[in-house]
């Protein structure tokens, strides 16, 4: 499943945050043991660890410079939601000259979530002059 290589990729990083969406999707994550799952209403610690958070509720206002990985599960479509969750890691102060951040791309939707947050981001960006974090990002 798309959930378990996740896992299994997030082990062999650096304590990196496993991004997801979905209450389900927590649940599932949570299954597989040994992460921690921050959800709605808890506040997670600032010290890095193996984890997974919500997109909607630790997407936005958290500083989370510490860590200097994370991996998106179920992407968000539309360039403000990226742009929150990019600077959740990449601010300054950060020990980390760049942050990485994996993105699964392993269903239709998963690839048209990530599209959709690209023409989003591009015009944002052409409108408001503002430049935006996921269009400074590189594909690897």
């Amino acid at each position: 499943s798309v959930i378990a290589s996740v896992v299994q990729r997030a082990r062999s990083g650096q304590c990196p945050i496993i991004w997801y969406h979905y209450a389900k999707t927590a649940d599932l994550i949570k299954e597989h043991g040994g992460i921690k799952v921050w959800r709605a209403g808890e506040s997670p610690v600032k010290t890095p660890h193996l984890c997974a958070m919500s997109i909607p509720s630790h997407g936005e206002g958290l500083n989370l410079q510490q860590w200097g990985r994370g991996i998106v599960l179920e992407p968000p479509s539309t360039g403000k939601a990226w742009e929150q969750l990019l600077g959740r890691l990449h601010r300054v102060g950060s020990p980390f000259d760049e942050i990485w951040f994996e993105v699964a791309q392993a269903t239709e939707s998963q690839v048209g979530a990530y599209y959709s947050a690209l023409g989003d981001a591009r015009f944002v960006e052409s409108v408001m002059g503002q430049r935006q974090k996921l269009l400074l990002s590189r594909l690897v």
